[in-house]
Parts: structure tokens; sequence; C-alpha cells
């Protein structure tokens, strides 16, 4: 039902609940209580999750796994040199632990940078662990953590609450979408990647400013030195690091962009709306409403997936591979080779509050099957 993509390994979430990974694992980051790296999926340990424990989402980071369970714990396995496992020490474990929970804190999305994660809390608070070496824990210090710290409120008014979180495998910053839309920023910031008219890393969090629309942000990711974010009308912005077009403005750029800038139309059919991104170490992708996705940034290994290795500075057609034609109820998964079938989706209740699980959250399973 969902997957993550760390540096070097990959999760997947079953229906069911149970969990599988595959690649290297020379931290333990496979979860299988051994350290010999796998090409092919095995099953993760129980570790110490209870016998019967479901699981709801993974995040991966370097050389670290996540994974939340239902009833809110965070279990984690891996490298720990920095403590990202929130296990309270910095030992490196090849089979799930779990992290050390606040008190009267139930957990209801997780991130996994390169060597730190954040949580995203039911009461819509947040808390971070981990290296913070970059100020990404956002608790007004550089200290690193091996538990999680609650994250400050910085320039976020009192008594917001927040959304979403993210943070990507390679990345030394965080983000958070606030319940109204508002993106704030943390952590290493030498690309311009926080979105603060600077380049000066922040020990809290910081306002995205600049922005076309300030709120109705629904969605972001962070790549290694760049993010970006859709609005509920479709619209991308980003900012950060340009060096491959990861931006999708037309054009590339060494020079920090600390604002954001507008995605361009590339190959995109006019009015299209974009509903959902992922960012890699130095490309992007999107996923239109109409079920295409769209990739532009760094192609050397041809990520981006148009059947060259030719780098884009603005927004191209991923291949149609072996998926079938999208109608409007199909959805590609931001999963190479991979379809999906999701029921349309309704709009919420008038001042709702969406949390968001990660960008490759899906239905509840009797709702989406493989196809074909």
């Amino acid at each position: 039902m969902q997957v993550a993509a760390g540096a070097t390994h990959s999760l997947a979430l079953a229906a069911d609940g149970s969990l599988y990974a595959w690649g290297d694992n020379t931290s333990g980051q496979l979860g299988n209580t051994s350290n010999t790296s796998s090409s092919t999926p095995v099953a993760v340990s129980q570790g110490a999750a209870p016998t019967g424990t479901r699981f709801v989402q993974v995040a991966a980071g370097q050389g670290f796994s996540l994974a939340l369970a239902a009833d809110g714990t965070v279990y984690a396995w891996g490298l720990n040199s920095a403590g990202q496992l929130g296990t309270a020490t910095t030992a490196s474990s090849n089979a799930p632990l779990a992290a050390a929970m606040p008190a009267g804190t139930r957990f209801v999305q997780v991130a996994a940078g390169a060597t730190h994660s954040l949580a995203l809390a039911a009461n819509g608070s947040l808390y971070a662990w981990g290296d913070n070496t970059s100020g990404q824990l956002g608790n007004t210090s550089n200290t690193s953590s091996s538990t999680p710290v609650a994250v400050s409120q910085g320039a976020a008014p009192t008594g917001l609450l927040f959304g979403q979180v993210a943070a990507g495998s390679q990345a030394a910053h965080s983000l958070a979408l606030a319940a109204d839309g508002m993106p704030y920023a943390w952590g290493a910031n030498g690309s311009g990647q926080l979105g603060s008219g600077s380049t000066t890393q922040a020990t809290t969090p910081v306002a995205v400013v600049g922005l076309v629309q300030p709120r109705g942000y629904v969605q972001a990711a962070v790549g290694s030195r760049h993010t970006v974010a859709v609005q509920a009308s479709g619209v991308l912005g980003a900012w950060g690091s340009n060096t491959h077009g990861e931006l999708g403005n037309g054009t590339t750029s060494s020079t920090a962009n600390s604002t954001p800038v507008a995605v361009g139309q590339g190959a995109m059919p006019a009015g299209t709306r974009l509903v959902q991104v992922a960012a890699g170490d130095f490309s992007t992708i999107a996923l239109a409403a109409s079920g295409t996705a769209y990739t532009w940034g760094y192609n050397n290994f041809g990520q981006l997936g148009n059947g060259t290795t030719t780098s884009s500075s603005t927004p191209g057609a991923v291949s149609q591979g072996p998926c079938p034609r999208a109608r409007a109820w199909y959805r590609w998964r931001l999963v190479p080779r991979t379809c999906w079938r999701w029921p349309p989706m309704g709009r919420p209740m008038p001042g709702a509050r969406i949390v968001m699980a990660s960008w490759a959250t899906e239905p509840p399973a009797a709702a989406a099957r493989q196809w074909p």
C-alpha cells in the first residue's frame, strides 16, 4: 500500500500492515536481523513490536528506516550514529526498536532525513530527533538528540497546528505544512532550500517568503537541497538548489534560489492540475489529476523516466511504459512501473483539518487494487 526510498534501500508496506525491505543492509536498515544486503524484498522482522502490530506508514533515511504503527508508536532500525532511531541510545539495530515516545503523544506521520527523523503528532504538534548539526531538529539548538524533542514554535503563530512533515533521505533540512497551508522550514540552508530569502541556516521554523499564494499549499516534498510544494489549485512552487534544473523553471543555476519560483509549463498541457509531488536528490516528479506523471531535473541515470538520460529544466511526461493509459479515476503511483486504482476523492467539509500521512499514502486496502 505504500513505499519509501532511502539513499540505498527501499521499504514497502503491504495491505495487511506487514513490512518488506530490499537493497543495502550494511547498517541493518532492512530490519531482518541480519546485515546481508538483498536485491529482492525480505520481510522486516517483528523486532520489539508486539505480535499483531499493524503498520500504516514507512519512511527511509540514509541507512535507517522508520515505521509508524496503527497505535501511533514509531519503530525504527538501521544506522543510529546520531540517535536518528529515537531509542535513547546511538546503538544501531538490525531489527525494529520502539522509539522513546513522549508521554501521552500519538504520532500520525513520520519522515526521515539523511540522519534525522520527524514526526507529526495527532494534536498537530511536531517532534524531531537525531542529528542536529544544521538545526534540523528545530528546537533552537544544534545539539543532537537520541530521543524525540518538541520542534520550537519559531516563526509560526502561537497555537498553529501542522498537517504534514517532510524530509528527504539525503537532506539536512526539515519542512512542515501548517493546517492553513503555509509552509515552514528549518535546518541547512546553503542553497536557499528553506525559502526564507537567505542562505542562513535556521534552528527554529521560519516562514517561506515570496509565495505567490502564501497559504493553501496541500503537500510538499524535500530533496537533497531543494523543496517543492503544490497548492490546492494545482500550481507548484519550488526553491533551493537548481544546478540540474530541479526547480523546473526553465533555468539551471548554481546560485541559491532562496525564495520560491513557479514551476514552468514545460510539456504539460494548458490547464494541467498537479495534485502530488515528490523530490529526489536533484530531480522532481509531480502527478497530474489526469493520471500523468511529469518529471524534471537531473537525469544521468534515467530517473526522469522519459526514455533518455538527458536532464531537463522543465516538466516532461514520464513514458507510459507497461501501465494502461490513465483515465480520470486512475493515478500513477510515484513508483516506476506500477499503477493503482484510486476512487474519486471528495472535498472535505468546510473547516476540516486534513492530516496527510505522506506523499505515498494510499486509500484503504479495500479501495485499491493493483492494475492490471
